[in-house]
């Protein structure tokens, strides 16, 4: 084997023309460019998409490719959850930009679940968050922007709770989103130290 050769990867294509099999040629210089030598092990780098039907080098047809591609790593949509401690009785303000991720094109937000001092609680925690559209809010008589509502069965113990819809997607425009301003529609213990929320925050994994 040329030693020269390392890395060439060629690509195959299907064909009705008898007379073209077995003729390939990796060393053939002629005007056919879709055979090239690369000098790099990614197939991508001088890929030339030929069409769905278009076999692989492991007889999958390229469609099939694409969709295991599409499915997980280049998925339409992007779900996130971030992890938010409580610092405050009375709610938090949290700037996303600090968690690392794009979140330009917000469609969905969901509470997943979330651990509360409840010792000052009464009977439910509403959690209240402007910045999410009211669609996908709780529907309340004074429009406020609730996006949970946590029973709370015993006042004398920690609540903790886990969102059980969490599977039903509930979509909007996108939106920017950079800051989520939580608050709550009564106040918790005086020190929250072991109280935490996660968020499920989904985004549109498209270009502009």
């Amino acid at each position: 084997m040329d030693a020269s050769n390392v890395g060439y990867v060629p690509i195959v294509e299907e064909s009705t023309d008898e007379s073209s099999v077995g003729s390939f040629d990796p060393l053939d210089n002629s005007e056919s460019d879709i055979s090239q030598e690369l000098l790099t092990s990614n197939v991508g780098v001088m890929y030339r998409y030929q069409g769905q039907q278009q076999r692989l080098m492991d007889e999958r047809k390229a469609q099939e490719h694409i969709a295991f591609r599409n499915k997980y790593f280049t998925p339409e949509i992007m779900r996130h959850v971030i992890y938010v401690p409580i610092t405050d009785a009375s709610g938090v303000t949290v700037t996303l930009k600090d968690f690392g991720v794009d979140l330009d094109r917000v469609i969905g937000f969901k509470f997943v679940k979330g651990f509360f001092d409840t010792s000052s609680a009464p009977s439910e925690i509403k959690i209240i968050i402007p910045e999410i559209p009211y669609i996908a809010c709780r529907k309340n008589a004074e429009h406020k922007h609730i996006v949970e509502v946590i029973s709370v069965y015993s006042a004398s113990h920690p609540q903790y709770y886990e969102n059980k819809n969490l599977f039903r997607d509930i979509f909007f425009t996108p939106i920017k989103l950079s800051t989520l301003s939580i608050s709550f529609d009564v106040n918790l213990a005086s020190s929250p130290t072991a109280s935490f929320m996660e968020y499920e925050i989904t985004t549109l994994n498209v270009g502009d």
